[in-house]
């Protein structure tokens, strides 16, 4: 430990505070939408996402990486999770083997990309034609835009919610300015914190 020097930048303060604005809503979400597709409750998937969001964490940080990556999950990760829980659901699979299930999957996914990434297999996304790269984002995009739409819109909203379906349309516009404005207003800010 002699040599070893601790330096942090205010880059480094920055982007771990845009990393954490960005992975833990994003993993409580996921999990939310992950487990009521389940038909389970979906605070424990909000749990269960921020617990996800630190172990990637901690499993990116004991892996390695490269300067500056920042490890969340992706928009297709939670379209292809609701695939294999929609298929799972379908096949009658009791509640608490599901969960196991979805857990041994998502590991053996882990496993599977950290032999990919250490025999070098990721130079093999060059050979995939871009169309299908884009499609495959664009779906994912569209299918999660579709997720969104009925609860953004307060529509479907309960007679004890009829007099507030004003606040999810309100909270998508103000969300929508303030991401597309305050890095206009503050530029030294990284937008996310912004």
């Amino acid at each position: 430990m002699a040599g070893f020097r601790l330096r942090i930048t205010a880059g480094d303060v920055w982007g771990g505070l845009a990393a954490s604005a960005v992975a833990l809503p994003q993993t409580m979400a996921f999990g939310v939408a992950l487990f009521a597709m389940a038909g389970l409750d979906p605070a424990a998937g909000a749990v269960a996402g921020m617990v996800g969001a630190a172990l990637l964490c901690l499993m990116t940080g004991s892996v390695g990486g490269a300067d500056g990556m920042i490890s969340a999950p992706t928009g297709p990760t939670l379209v292809l999770l609701g695939g294999a829980i929609t298929a799972m659901v379908a096949a009658a699979i009791p509640t608490p083997t599901l969960l196991a299930a979805l857990a041994a999957l998502i590991v053996l996914t882990g496993v599977f990309q950290i032999v990919i990434g250490w025999s070098g297999g990721g130079r093999l996304i060059k050979y995939i034609p871009y169309p299908v790269i884009s499609g495959f984002m664009t779906g994912s995009a569209l299918l999660m835009f579709a997720s969104q739409w009925k609860p953004a819109s307060g529509l479907g909203a309960g007679d004890d919610w009829a007099d507030w379906r004003w606040i999810p349309v309100v909270a998508a516009v103000v969300t929508f300015v303030a991401t597309r404005y305050m890095p206009r207003l503050l530029p030294k800010l990284p937008g996310t914190i912004a």
